[in-house]
């Protein structure tokens, strides 16, 4: 049954620092600039996002009640949380369901899991939780996450950017999430950042309403592909890393509802990168409106445009928790190639 989903914005905009994320590149290719004649459908507005795994993430443990005790045989066996499944006795269930099924079969469960790049074996004894009468290895595991963030661009044939980062669970995991759906949404509220966590969006995701899929998850933010154009979409030039400077710009995200704005920020500092990297720019939320409603950048507005000279030059990835009104932003030419 279709529903609709409210959440607050959990895997979206980090702070200065992006949740240890540990992410491989091909850093010794240089990348082309952006095509500065390429005209894109620009962003701003929210998305909700459902990336999902073939894999299952180990997120904690459980004692299984028996007659011998009280304990997790797979915690005792030396798995930990955050180790990727790999496979179930040679099987790759899709669901919660098919893992039960596996364990109910089998007494001994032969895992393969990858932990921080390490290909592991281990074999668990399954034992009866007497509370349930069924047998159990006592893990809690998910193949996926939900969250919002902002998308960036749409090209011409249907191809999109948004975030402008990785998406990841809380244990840093990103390879095992490269596909999902992406579905309308609509902002209702936020919270202000406080001194010591920055402020966050509240959205609704109307997983009624798929926009698209997606099919890459970067170092540079999500890639995909809409089901359609935006009708009312605004056309604009991208223009490349080298004419990004120090100075005015603006970004265009939503803070109520669907529909974007434009807001007054300063460059102040731009990065000399001939490779594909994080924090190009430093930048600083300048605009009255927008620092006396949210107090600066908040968490989901990740992947909100930045254009400079009316051109879109990159878009909005962190913010800093110490000074909210303070964050960085990434070059375009990354997130487009």
């Amino acid at each position: 049954m279709k529903k609709t989903v409210k959440l607050t914005i959990f895997l979206l905009l980090s702070a200065i620092f992006f949740c240890g994320i540990i992410y491989t590149s091909n850093n010794d290719l240089y990348a082309q600039a952006a095509e500065t004649d390429e005209k894109v459908y620009l962003g701003g507005n929210p998305i909700g996002i459902h990336a999902i795994s073939p894999y299952f993430v180990i997120t904690d443990f459980v004692n299984v009640v028996t007659n011998e005790g009280s304990f997790s045989p797979a915690q005792k066996a030396g798995l930990e949380k955050g180790d990727v499944i790999l496979s179930f006795n040679g099987k790759n269930p899709t669901d919660i369901n098919g893992i039960r099924q596996i364990i109910a079969q089998n007494k001994k469960i032969k895992l393969i899991i990858s932990r921080k790049g390490e290909i592991i074996k281990k074999e668990i004894d399954a034992v009866n939780d007497i509370r349930q009468n069924h047998p159990s290895i006592g893990i809690m595991v998910k193949n996926d996450l939900s969250g919002i963030g902002t998308l960036t661009y749409i090209r011409k044939d249907g191809r999109f950017g948004a975030l402008g980062h990785p998406i990841s669970d809380q244990n840093g995991c990103i390879d095992i999430y490269q596909k999902g759906n992406v579905y309308e949404c609509i902002i209702f509220g936020y919270n202000r950042a406080k001194s010591d966590k920055p402020g966050e969006l509240i959205g609704q995701i109307k997983t009624q309403k798929q926009l698209g899929t997606f099919d890459s998850n970067t170092i540079s933010g999500i890639l995909g592909a809409f089901y359609a154009l935006p009708t009312e979409g605004m056309l604009v030039k991208t223009a490349p890393r080298t004419e990004v400077r120090p100075g005015k710009a603006s970004i265009y995200t939503t803070i109520d509802g669907q529909k974007p704005t434009l807001y007054d920020i300063e460059i102040i500092k731009t990065a000399q990168q001939n490779v594909e990297k994080e924090k190009s720019m430093v930048i600083r939320v300048t605009d009255k409106d927008l620092l006396g409603k949210t107090g600066g950048i908040l968490q989901g507005m990740s992947g909100s445009p930045i254009l400079q000279d009316g051109k879109l030059i990159g878009a909005v990835t962190h913010v800093l928790t110490a000074d909210s009104t303070m964050g960085y932003g990434i070059y375009i030419d990354w997130m487009m190639n």
